[in-house]
């Protein structure tokens, strides 16, 4: 999906494979964000290799169709996208419904 983080286009992938949100260690640094390194681990990808993550961003906000995100993301190289919304997200939503028919996604904003 397109997202926007401070102002500017991010693409956003929503996977509830993914146990953790991710954001791209390139948008990390061309923000300036603030990464936490004590909150390191290794996260294994598709192709079973395992990558070092470089901290994690705190409250980070974005916004996804006018819907603001507030969550902590990991920092990943990740090379299709700039963020990764997982079940660290999903948690937060409640009940979802999701149609794969039509993409749609939905739940009641708390």
């Amino acid at each position: 999906m397109l997202g926007r983080l401070y102002n500017n286009e991010a693409v956003v992938l929503i996977d509830g494979g993914n146990t953790h949100n991710f954001i791209d260690h390139n948008v990390v640094s061309k923000f300036g964000l603030h990464v936490v390194k004590d909150k390191t681990f290794q996260v294994m990808v598709a192709n079973r290799e395992k990558i070092d993550c470089a901290g994690i961003c705190l409250a980070l906000t974005l916004l996804v169709q006018g819907y603001p995100i507030t969550a902590n993301f990991y920092v990943l190289p990740i090379m299709a996208c700039q963020a990764v919304l997982g079940v660290q997200w999903f948690e937060m939503l409640g009940p979802i419904k999701n149609n794969y028919r039509e993409l749609t996604m939905t739940f009641k904003k708390a």
